[in-house]
């Protein structure tokens, strides 16, 4: 992780398809991290105004 932000990465999502879960890493925000179910709307933090559905996406 302290590659990624260092690189100047904004914002890291991990997608895990198994256990249908999604960490969002905030760079911006402290660190701030957050997970998510595939359920969930997501907001995508780099673009104000937009979220994503895993699930959604994925029918």
């Amino acid at each position: 992780m302290n590659l990624n932000r260092t690189a100047g990465v904004k914002e890291y999502w991990i997608v895990n398809p198994m256990k249908e879960t999604v960490i969002v890493y905030d760079f911006v925000n402290d660190e701030k991290i957050a997970q998510y179910s595939f359920e969930e709307n997501i907001s995508v933090g780099i673009f104000p105004g937009l979220s994503m559905n895993i699930a959604e996406l994925l029918k």
